[in-house]
């Protein structure tokens, strides 16, 4: 996985659509070759094999990159869907049965939080989140790329009455079903 100094992540989103795609070309000859019919089938070798290697990690680098992810969905359900790449993109997660990639990334980042939300206090990656979350609350020119505020931003979407410097792993755990769902 790249890393960059910025925090912005923009090539570590490259390398991870790369990655993607090749594996959507992948999963594209198997269904060719084996002319596979089964919407489960497609489905779970898109899941398994293409999702799993675009959102590796994405709970972290991905908050705020969920609609350039799409495409990679995108083009899969417009492929099995046998619709043109005009077609619009909310219209064919629909008739796709299917939720938006910033949902997937929503779901694992309030996991890895829950998780990191237990850690001791001593540990570094609560001491990070500690102080990402203290820049979060000290001015608005400092939550760019801060990922305390990318998630403060994702949970505004769901409830905007919750800071994430509130959240604990008990509550994320009551209520990530409802969040998740909205």
């Amino acid at each position: 996985m790249p890393f960059s100094c910025s925090s912005v992540f923009s090539s570590c989103t490259r390398y991870f659509i790369g990655k993607a795609k090749v594996a959507l070309t992948e999963i594209l000859n198997i269904f060719f070759r084996s002319r596979c019919n089964s919407w489960k089938a497609k489905f779970k070798l898109f899941e398994s094999i293409c999702l799993s290697a675009l959102l590796y990690g994405a709970e972290i680098w991905g908050v705020e990159k969920a609609e350039i992810l799409e495409t990679i969905q995108s083009s899969f359900l417009k492929y099995a869907l046998n619709l043109p790449r005009c077609a619009a993109n909310h219209i064919v997660r629909i008739e796709g049965n299917r939720v938006k990639i910033e949902f997937n990334i929503f779901k694992r980042a309030l996991k890895f939080l829950t998780k990191l939300l237990e850690m001791e206090n001593t540990r570094i990656p609560k001491i990070v989140w500690q102080k990402l979350v203290h820049i979060n609350n000290l001015s608005e020119q400092n939550k760019g790329s801060n990922w305390a505020s990318q998630l403060q931003r994702l949970m505004n979407k769901v409830d905007p009455n919750i800071r994430v410097n509130d959240l604990t792993a008990d509550l994320i755990r009551e209520n990530i079903q409802g969040w998740c769902d909205t």
